[in-house]
């Protein structure tokens, strides 16, 4: 990946969220998985990500949607006839989505995807009593 146009989470009092800027020379790894003895019927994607921000406890984002994603896994694998569903961890989410955007389009090449859902943030941390 040459350049790629994502976001920053510097932690600074007067930084603006989400700014925009260029990245140079990109590495992440996106986890696909599905389950054993898939076919080619369209599929429901459930996904998280890897990544955090600056300043942040990590469980809220996204420690907790990671730990939802493998129970679903979990869950899945012990059916019998499971449902058509492939479970996506995404990294580089926190640069301005780049993780899923690149596994969306490439996924989308062989796959239907008929629904996504997004575990983002399902715990949350808090300091206030």
């Amino acid at each position: 990946m040459r350049w790629r146009l994502g976001c920053t989470d510097r932690h600074d009092p007067h930084a603006l969220a989400l700014k925009l800027r260029p990245h140079r020379r990109l590495t992440g790894a996106n986890l696909l998985a599905g389950l054993p003895g898939g076919d080619d019927r369209p599929t429901v994607v459930v996904g998280a990500h890897l990544d955090t921000v600056a300043g942040s406890p990590g469980v809220d984002d996204n420690a907790s949607g990671v730990a939802a994603l493998l129970e679903v896994a979990r869950l899945l694998g012990g059916l019998p006839q499971p449902p058509a569903v492939t479970l996506m961890f995404f990294d580089m989410e926190e640069l301005g989505m780049i993780g899923s955007l690149v596994a969306a389009r490439r996924f989308r090449r062989t796959q239907r995807v008929t629904g996504t859902i997004c575990l983002e943030s399902v715990g949350s941390f808090a300091t206030d009593s």
